[in-house]
């Protein structure tokens, strides 16, 4: 569905006070929809990120022990 198409009064991000019930209730489970998958990819970019971390310091770690003079 295009929205380029549509009667911009019959879009459905429509002013609250054009909305029927049924659609405030729509958006609502959406928009609960889209905040947790943005916590959840949150969560996940945080969890890459210490894992990063830990391979970071584990890299950091093999490449002293292989090469202790030149530190």
């Amino acid at each position: 569905m295009e929205f380029n198409n549509l009667d911009p009064h019959q879009h459905y991000l429509k002013r609250g006070k054009d909305m029927t019930e049924a659609e405030a209730h729509t958006i609502k489970q959406e928009y609960k929809e889209m905040k947790k998958t943005y916590h959840m990819a949150l969560d996940m970019i945080e969890a890459e990120k210490e894992k990063n971390r830990q391979l970071r310091a584990e890299l950091l770690e093999v490449k002293f022990q292989k090469n202790p003079q030149a530190a």
